[in-house]
């Protein structure tokens, strides 16, 4: 069978990062694999397996037709089966581009948001977005919580939606192998093996709530001063967050890496990961990375957060926007011995056993097999 899978960028984020394994993972039973991009950033590019076949028309303006154009020829003259879209522009271009081709694929949707932002996006899901959604063969969400929301929102997704959990390769996101790989690790990002480290990893938007976790900090450094939070990501408001930690006389107890192709490095040398956003989290990519690394992580009660972080197992939840409550809880892991080793070693455990991209994706597999054959599709 012959899948196209629509995204609007390759950038490095989370959805982007989920989508390229899950496209490398796919087997032979999955004959044809294409992805269509219509924005301008496929940074991730090159980590697309070379078996796929890549297409990539950047829009000019927001409402341009020609990515829906071009994919409808696609779908045509390579006569695909399946189409999986992921984000919700992409399930528009899609739906345009199924409608102009002669070829019907069936249609998947694929989740990755939770609760708007704002409400001209939650107008968007009440008036077009849900009219897609009720148009596809199955629509997949990526945590119980999600499509706990989804499914009371609209309720006809419980009969074309279900749940395929966000995994990752717990061969790949490794633990570090002792304290010696650890301290090297340190040495090379200039920081010294004294100190207590918390990576976060994240680009600079303003959902991921840098001004907050920057609040938050000032109350871990008073209480240890050794401290150091690490910032592997980069985005707008990088300039703002960098003026902010210098204001607060922070620059000493803080790293800005910028982007970095491969964040490893970086959480292993970490004692804690942490997450501060404020919304748009659903099951996040660098949370499920963080903790197969056997790193805690402390992150805000978002989207299924808390299937992965269990509190006071795997790390520690906290409400959003409270930086009182965040930084107590990076004091937490930090200053008792012996908590951020058992913690990390649980989040290893958890992840291993529950959120592995093999799972993902051979789930997702029987998911476009089952839908080929103009089955229902179920996961």
């Amino acid at each position: 069978m012959k899948t196209m899978f629509v995204l609007p960028s390759l950038s490095r984020a989370g959805a982007e990062s989920q989508l390229i394994g899950l496209v490398n993972g796919l087997g032979r039973s999955i004959s044809y694999k294409g992805v269509f991009c219509f924005d301008a950033n496929v940074d991730q590019r090159s980590n697309l397996g070379s078996e796929t076949h890549f297409f990539h028309l950047a829009r000019q303006f927001k409402l341009d037709l020609r990515p829906a154009i071009r994919l409808a020829r696609i779908l045509e003259q390579e006569e695909i089966d399946v189409i999986h879209c992921t984000l919700p522009i992409s399930l528009l271009v899609a739906s345009i581009a199924r409608t102009l081709s002669r070829k019907k694929p069936q249609l998947i949707a694929a989740l990755h948001t939770t609760i708007n932002q704002s409400a001209k996006a939650e107008f968007f899901d009440r008036t077009l977005y849900r009219r897609l959604l009720a148009s596809c063969d199955a629509v997949v969400c990526v945590c119980d919580a999600q499509f706990e929301y989804w499914g009371s929102k609209f309720p006809f997704l419980k009969d074309n939606g279900c749940v395929i959990h966000n995994g990752i390769d717990v061969g790949h996101f490794a633990p570090a192998t002792d304290n010696e790989e650890r301290t090297t690790l340190r040495r090379r990002l200039n920081i010294g093996s004294d100190r207590k480290v918390i990576a976060h990893v994240a680009a600079f938007r303003p959902e991921k709530g840098h001004a907050i976790l920057i609040e938050a900090f000032k109350s871990v450094v008073r209480e240890i001063p050794e401290a150091i939070l690490v910032f592997a990501g980069d985005g707008p408001l990088r300039p703002m967050t960098e003026r902010i930690a210098k204001d607060s006389g922070l620059l000493n107890h803080t790293r800005f890496l910028g982007n970095l192709s491969d964040v490893r490095p970086v959480v292993k040398a970490a004692d804690v990961s942490v997450l501060a956003s404020t919304s748009v989290e659903t099951f996040s990519m660098a949370m499920l990375e963080s903790l197969a690394m056997a790193v805690p992580m402390v992150a805000t009660d978002l989207g299924g957060t808390r299937e992965a972080v269990l509190d006071g197992v795997t790390g520690y939840v906290v409400q959003p926007g409270d930086p009182a409550a965040l930084g107590n809880a990076l004091i937490a892991v930090l200053k008792q011995d012996g908590v951020s080793q058992r913690m990390g070693k649980s989040g290893r455990t958890l992840v291993s056993e529950r959120y592995t991209a093999a799972t993902m994706v051979q789930t997702t597999e029987r998911l476009l097999l089952s839908l080929s054959q103009n089955i229902k599709g179920r996961c």
